[in-house]
């Protein structure tokens, strides 16, 4: 029996999930429908409804799982309290370096802001004002950028930039 917490469906999701990256990652922009989506990996139709509701259910799941790693940098006592830090910033660009063609295709998508990414470096929801707003969409810009530039440019020195750029915002920083 196939149940959703045996090796086999975490190595089917894990395998649909690697597939739709690679399938975005070669398109940014370009929706993936089921039908390729299977047939590139080898899969048929039920067994991907097995997994999910439909392509946008694996979107979000794929998106929660890239927001996991980047909150986890950010609130890993290990790394310091919550203030960001050259160091968090720098760890934070290498996971999404690591997952370029996932966000690639999500900036170049009709949405203007990081999953849950910039939000990540607040652990309070209530900040809003005005200037974290500024804030928010330079640091989204410069990481949209970074990526269409193929992420040309070091973690370090890009990480340096933005906590650079950020520590007018009092939000950022506390």
């Amino acid at each position: 029996m196939n149940t959703a917490n045996n090796a086999r469906s975490q190595n089917t999701e894990k395998l649909l999930k690697e597939t739709y990256n690679r399938l975005i990652g070669r398109h940014p922009g370009r929706n993936v429908n089921i039908v390729e989506l299977c047939t590139r990996a080898g899969v048929n139709r039920a067994t991907f409804y097995a997994h999910f509701s439909g392509i946008e259910e694996l979107q979000r799941t794929i998106e929660s799982d890239m927001a996991s790693e980047v909150i986890h940098i950010l609130r890993n006592p290990e790394l310091g309290d919550t203030i960001m830090t050259e160091g968090k910033m720098k760890m934070v660009l290498e996971a999404i370096k690591k997952n370029r063609p996932f966000y690639t295709a999500w900036y170049k998508s009709s949405r203007d802001e990081g999953p849950s990414l910039i939000d990540g470096f607040i652990l309070s929801s209530k900040k809003s004002n005005y200037s974290f707003i500024v804030c928010k969409a330079g640091v989204n810009a410069l990481i949209k950028n970074w990526l269409a530039k193929d992420c040309s440019t070091d973690t370090a020195t890009l990480a340096s930039v933005i906590i650079r750029f950020s520590s007018s915002v009092p939000e950022f920083n506390s």
